[in-house]
């Protein structure tokens, strides 16, 4: 037999914080897995909670509920009668916190706390993979051929080339943080080399001047203002609030980086803001985001997944919208960052000042970014008049 409860250490430690643990016991006997730092003693014995003058206490008890709901419907499914070796993956029995998959957690966690939720969804999603795959390991046990069982471990499990890639990027991120022996630069990455759509000025032109109405005419206005606002990511356009208006320009913190973007506000946008002021009930520049922004402080991993739900739907919209337009390109919301950076590219606009105005850490990745945009054209141009 096997169950899983929440188990809070009676003794607090010298800084008068408890940890928190999630306690599996399989055939009769009892295994621990920490599940966040350890927190001041304002946590109810009885109910397994945390109360609410902890700070971020709501956060801290859907974690804690999560994390065992999650273990009760593993055991439920797997009818474990002894350790076998793909419970203690699961249940990071075998590595503790040495394994790859708890320090990818630790890190998600760390991210989760600096605001980077995107990213820390990605290195989640990359943890929970290498724990039900039955593929975790001690972090200096990992060499060339776990590589390669975890790449087979995906293929198996269905994963394409690009999110296989994904995988490793966070697991060999993880191991150059540490300063470990990182084999990934003696393994070919997979992944399928794909041009970054774009719009040509004549594309969003016409994009622009395409009849529309409802959804397909927000969802176009939400592209053209994401692209004019130096290719806005699409959480961020998603959140906007009218207050980030003032004096003729825009202002608001970047979620992926954390830093403050502030530009002047073209006429085109502002006709833009004007057409939808006054329609969200939340003060959202657009009225698609139907959730107060209070939720976005008090339970962030659900407002994060609204967002994606609404981005999903917009895109959804794009396609659409690019037929009436007569542009045949995959369009979506991040289309509007590539088509910006094209543009500005185009514009004969420097490297480096386009490397400022995407809001990216490293030139190397605006080089990247716009040596793939060009690509295609340096090829048109090659041929142009050959035959």
């Amino acid at each position: 037999m096997a169950s899983a409860s929440i188990y809070i250490q009676s003794k607090p430690y010298k800084d008068g914080t408890v940890p928190v643990f999630l306690r599996v016991i399989i055939d009769r006997k009892i295994h621990l897995k920490q599940i966040c730092k350890p927190l001041a003693v304002n946590i109810d014995r009885k109910k397994k909670e945390v109360r609410k003058n902890e700070r971020d206490y709501m956060r801290l008890n859907l974690l804690i509920s999560r994390t065992l709901q999650e273990a009760k419907e593993y055991l439920i499914g797997c009818d474990i009668r002894k350790v076998t070796p793909d419970a203690q993956a699961f249940f990071g029995m075998a590595g503790g916190m040495d394994s790859i998959a708890s320090q990818i957690e630790i890190r998600a966690k760390e991210l989760y706390n600096a605001g980077q939720y995107r990213t820390c969804q990605k290195y989640e999603a990359t943890g929970r993979k290498i724990r039900t795959l039955g593929v975790d390991a001690k972090i200096h046990d990992i060499n060339t051929a776990w590589i390669r069982k975890l790449d087979a471990a995906l293929i198996t499990n269905g994963n394409n080339p690009n999110t296989r890639a994904k995988d490793m990027a966070v697991v060999s991120a993880v191991l150059t943080r540490l300063e470990v022996a990182n084999h990934f630069e003696r393994y070919r990455k997979p992944g399928n080399k794909t041009s970054k759509a774009k719009l040509s000025m004549e594309e969003f032109d016409r994009l622009q001047g395409v009849e529309l109405s409802g959804r397909e005419d927000i969802a176009r206005d939400i592209f053209v203002f994401a692209t004019l606002a130096r290719g806005m990511r699409s959480f961020d356009i998603l959140t906007l609030r009218s207050e980030a208006v003032h004096n003729g320009r825009l202002r608001y913190r970047a979620s992926k980086t954390g830093k403050v973007i502030d530009m002047a506000i073209s006429t085109q946008m502002h006709i833009i803001i004007d057409k939808y002021a006054g329609l969200s009930a939340f003060a959202y520049i657009f009225p698609v985001m139907n959730w107060p922004i209070d939720m976005m402080v008090n339970d962030k991993r659900r407002f994060l997944n609204r967002a994606n739900s609404l981005s999903y739907g917009i895109n959804t919209a794009l396609k659409a919208v690019a037929i009436k337009a007569k542009i045949d390109k995959h369009i979506t919301m991040h289309v509007a960052r590539h088509t910006f950076a094209y543009l500005a590219d185009q514009g004969g606009i420097p490297l480096g000042t386009i490397q400022q105005l995407l809001d990216h850490g490293k030139i190397g990745t605006t080089q990247v970014y716009v040596e793939s945009l060009r690509k295609n054209d340096e090829l048109d141009k090659a041929v142009e008049g050959l035959f």
